[in-house]
């Protein structure tokens, strides 16, 4: 009698699509959102354009003290005559993809009133028919916009981008400069000031070889140490 082997099938996982360009990702994103939109009874405007920047000095401190994530600028602001979105790239896509489109969506909102009634009682109508929720200058995605969106994410990765954030500064630097003067005063000859010659120096330099030698007079100089 032959033995049949029992096979197990395991079901392959979709693969995810990855987008390396953030600007494409939006793109695509709003690309994605239109018939959400559309279902509400509203319509993203064709040509708006979605980038990542800084949208504005609030972007790095709001007027509360709060980062503002996103910005929408009417048809006016623009040479091209058409709707401007950005996108601060402090979000991280690693953890913020939700974050982003839910922004996304918010700033969208503005596009299609084409930003004329700031957060009031018009755009609060079109936020709530496509999933915002809460204070509309500071909305929330409702969850079944998540689900939405969630599904975008699965399907094209999450959002290809790593948090930039510019208020963090930079490390100064550790060598200090060390100042040294020629003290000569006998027969070194001063600048039109009057001051005797001068240099500045690394730390470093002077610890392994001294203070300098005066080029005018040479005589050694003193390092202020």
């Amino acid at each position: 009698m032959t033995k049949i082997k029992s096979v197990t099938f395991i079901p392959k996982k979709p693969k995810v699509k990855t987008v390396a360009n953030r600007e494409t990702y939006l793109a695509s994103a709003t690309d994605y959102l239109r018939a959400w939109f559309k279902k509400a009874g509203y319509e993203i405007p064709a040509d708006v354009r979605v980038t990542c920047g800084f949208p504005s000095r609030n972007a790095l401190r709001g007027a509360n003290g709060k980062r503002a994530i996103g910005m929408c600028w009417s048809r006016t602001c623009s040479e091209a005559g058409i709707n401007e979105i950005a996108i601060s790239p402090y979000l991280s896509g690693e953890d913020d993809t939700q974050e982003v489109l839910g922004t996304l969506v918010h700033e969208l909102v503005h596009a299609v009133d084409d930003c004329q009634n700031g957060h009031g009682a018009v755009f609060k109508q079109i936020a709530t028919a496509v999933g915002l929720t809460g204070k509309m200058t500071s909305t929330e995605s409702t969850p079944q916009l998540i689900d939405h969106l969630q599904i975008f994410i699965d399907k094209q990765g999450p959002f290809p981008h790593a948090s930039l954030d510019v208020k963090k500064t930079h490390k100064k630097q550790s060598t200090r400069m060390v100042k040294a003067a020629c003290v000569n005063n006998d027969t070194c000859e001063p600048d039109a000031r009057g001051n005797l010659y001068t240099v500045r120096l690394s730390r470093s330099w002077i610890e392994q070889g001294g203070a300098p030698v005066c080029p005018i007079c040479n005589h050694s100089m003193v390092a202020d140490v």
